[in-house]
């Protein structure tokens, strides 16, 4: 309150600490937060054999499946959605620079579509999260599935990748679709 500008305001500095005061006291007390909780989000097989068949490399793979669970919960309904690449290296567990790497192949596989890049913020050199919209859509089904929720994968988590190719698939049916050391690092 202090670094505030008084002429935006009238009420005494004191009251608006009180008022401040009794605000977060209310927040605690009932446990609100800004973050809306965790909704579960499905993956389905289509999109599951779209990583596999779009992605060649394991890191492709696990930066594809975060995108994929990041959109679900936060695209608009055009699809468009941004991730920072603080928050892609953090849910897929890759470095800095890699992420930023495999970004710019899954742009180039048509994996990702790069809807706005390198935006400025006003008043800043800082730059904005680009915004993205993946493109996975595959017309292929798998014949062991029927279409009912029951066979869906639900997840809440970016990571998960392993446990979603073993929902839908054999471990042979793994071997025969991922090189050998994607299966050991991703299955195994």
């Amino acid at each position: 309150m202090k670094k505030q500008d008084p002429n935006t305001y009238t009420t005494p500095l004191k009251d608006c600490f009180k008022d401040i005061d009794e605000l977060v006291q209310y927040i605690y007390s009932k446990d609100y937060t800004i973050k809306p909780p965790e909704k579960d989000i499905s993956v389905t097989y289509e999109e599951i054999k779209a990583i596999i068949k779009k992605c060649p490399e394991k890191n492709q793979k696990l930066l594809a499946y975060a995108l994929l669970i990041h959109s679900k919960r936060f695209a608009l309904k055009s699809g468009i959605f941004y991730m920072s690449f603080p928050q892609m290296v953090k849910t897929t567990g890759l470095g800095e620079a890699t992420v930023f790497r495999q970004v710019e192949k899954l742009i180039k596989l048509g994996v990702v579509i790069a809807e706005e890049r390198n935006r400025k913020q006003k008043g800043s050199d800082k730059c904005l999260p680009n915004k993205y919209r993946l493109d996975l859509l595959e017309t292929s089904e798998n014949p062991n599935l029927e279409n009912n929720a029951d066979n869906i994968y639900v997840t809440q988590n970016y990571n998960d990748i392993s446990a979603c190719l073993q929902f839908y698939f054999t471990y042979d049916e793994l071997k025969q679709l991922l090189p050998r050391r994607q299966y050991n690092n991703l299955i195994s």
